[in-house]
């Protein structure tokens, strides 16, 4: 199995790199979605107090996402979330950057690491919330339409 931070990414690629999760939300007490997910494997960077870790998103909605680091992070910690985007056009790089708090850890063993439910607080930049939703949801409509 390849790892998650291997992972290579190609331009051509990215016509199909977010598109609506249709499977249904996990069983819990408190879900606070209130978004539609989307599914999507962006490169991460995620800072907890001193220790940065790399790792992948699994979905994303506009308050929140899920993603794969190779550590679990207790509940109710304070993140820093750095999101590669990868580039519509060559050369077009994008870095978001949002405060976030933890919900729960998991370990996902169709990825073989932890799956972190993180909620967001606040945009570094408000600008990017608007890029986020049109980013993912633009991407959505390629991925349908193929």
């Amino acid at each position: 199995m390849q790892s998650v931070d291997n992972l290579e990414f190609d331009v051509m690629d990215v016509l199909q790199d977010a598109f609506p999760n249709k499977t249904q939300a996990p069983i819990v007490i408190d879900d606070r979605r209130q978004d539609e997910r989307y599914s999507v494997n962006w490169r991460i960077t995620i800072v907890a107090g001193r220790e940065s870790h790399e790792g992948r998103l699994k979905d994303i909605s506009l308050h929140g996402a899920a993603i794969l680091i190779h550590r679990a992070i207790n509940p109710n910690v304070k993140i820093t979330l750095h999101i590669h985007v990868p580039p519509l056009h060559p050369g077009a790089k994008k870095a978001i950057t949002i405060q976030c708090v933890t919900a729960n850890t998991v370990h996902d063993s169709h990825d073989q690491c932890f799956r972190v439910g993180i909620s967001f607080t606040k945009f570094d930049l408000p600008s990017d919330a608007a890029y986020l939703d049109g980013r993912i949801k633009t991407q959505s409509i390629f991925t349908e339409q193929s």
